[in-house]
């Protein structure tokens, strides 16, 4: 039994008051991402009021899967982590490549190509004076100024997504804890 366990991730028993802990490896991990995604389309898909408020496939099902293994967690007899490391950065830019190739000519011409520009100017400004004003209140509390841009513009602009990526960049430069931090 133990070592049908072993193909699918790792398992550490209890020893001293604590729980006993299973982390799946990143294959599985990948598999149940699949599943919870296949699961939230078919939960959506029966469920007018998801469809009329438009709420993702994604989050629904997240949700869930959240709650389940909170719950089992909460039970104390094992605590389920996942090997996410692996396939963390390839599934983000995954998902960014396949909002790009969404973005088309023919709708930026239906947009207006002075309002796209202005919106961009607009957009690189009031970004500009984030990572400022954020600098400044840094050095102001005496914080390191990588941190300050990590929850400026790298997360409230660019998303989790960006503050996940310039993360160890930030830590490689002596930033502590900015990949936590974005």
């Amino acid at each position: 039994m133990e070592s049908i366990i072993s193909y699918f991730g790792t398992y550490t028993p209890a020893a001293d008051g604590a729980i006993a802990n299973f982390k799946f490896e990143y294959l599985c991990t990948l598999g149940f991402a699949a599943i919870v995604i296949f699961l939230g389309r078919a939960i959506v898909a029966h469920s007018a009021a998801l469809r009329k408020y438009a709420i993702p496939a994604p989050v629904v099902s997240g949700i869930i899967f959240s709650l389940l293994i909170s719950a089992i967690k909460m039970t104390g007899t094992v605590s389920i982590s996942f090997d996410a490391k692996v396939m963390k950065d390839l599934c983000q830019n995954l998902f960014f490549l396949c909002v790009g190739f969404g973005f088309s000519a023919k709708m930026l011409r239906h947009a207006g190509g002075k309002l796209c520009v202005m919106i961009a100017f607009a957009a690189c400004l009031l970004i500009t004076c984030q990572d400022v004003l954020g600098v400044a209140i840094a050095h102001l509390i005496n914080l390191n100024p990588l941190l300050a841009l990590q929850c400026s513009s790298a997360a409230m602009s660019g998303g989790v997504g960006t503050a996940s990526a310039f993360g160890p960049i930030f830590e490689g430069w002596g930033a502590q804890d900015a990949t936590t931090i974005g």
